[in-house]
């Protein structure tokens, strides 16, 4: 009738087609049902989720697939706390501390790398407050600015951040973006009582955050467990 199939790549698996409810969810999550425990929670990447969860059902008779997306459309409260007590962690470090030590001692490269992972680990947490699953990353920066006004912002300072050097004066408003960008994080911590102490050391937070986890065994999981 003159339709061809669609060439199927190795490395991209059966998209094409009729596929199983049962069988795309074991692909994207590991798991049929859509049932996990903690630990395969605090595992599975934040965009493997995002696929699992995104795009319109157009029909869904037996509401098979819908029942299975509202069970994952969300990180289960513990979870969210562990993966932002991880990520507030890695802010700490890696922006208000290692990148002015970095540059402190002309490792410009190293330097970098640290607003990399700031950038990074800034990223996370924005998706985790707003509740959402941050996609893959060639999509996060475009996701970022369509979650509220101050992502848009954000995205923006992130974006310097990451594209620009690291002369003085460069220096001095990278770490003013990078100290107010903590700020605001904070601030938006305790509109969702989770930690009080506006302003406060990232680091700090990150362990006030880990202690408001209510599963002992979750709460006494490494820090940076879920990152």
């Amino acid at each position: 009738m003159g339709f061809k199939r669609s060439v199927i790549s190795p490395v991209g698996g059966n998209r094409h087609g009729v596929i199983r409810t049962a069988d795309f969810f074991e692909v994207k999550i590991g798991k049929r049902d859509g049932v996990l425990s903690p630990e395969e929670w605090l595992s599975l990447p934040d965009y493997v989720l995002a696929e699992a969860t995104n795009g319109e059902i157009f029909f869904d008779n037996y509401g098979e697939i819908t029942r299975i997306r509202e069970s994952i459309a969300h990180y289960p409260e513990d979870v969210r706390l562990k993966k932002l007590a991880g990520n507030l962690l890695l802010m700490g470090q890696s922006g208000q501390y290692n990148y002015k030590r970095c540059t402190l001692r002309n490792e410009t490269a190293a330097a970098q790398l640290s607003v990399f992972e700031f950038a990074k680990a800034t990223l996370n947490t924005a998706f985790l407050l707003s509740k959402k699953y941050m996609p893959y990353y060639k999509w996060s920066f475009r996701a970022l600015r369509e979650l509220s006004p101050d992502c848009k912002a954000l995205a923006s300072d992130l974006e310097y951040l990451l594209s620009s050097g690291n002369d003085e004066t460069q220096l001095k408003k990278k770490c003013e973006i990078i100290e107010n960008i903590c700020t605001d994080i904070s601030q938006k911590l305790k509109e969702q009582d989770i930690a009080d102490a506006v302003g406060a050391d990232t680091e700090w937070l990150a362990y006030a955050v880990n202690d408001m986890i209510k599963d002992n065994a979750i709460r006494n999981m490494h820090i940076l467990a879920a990152v």
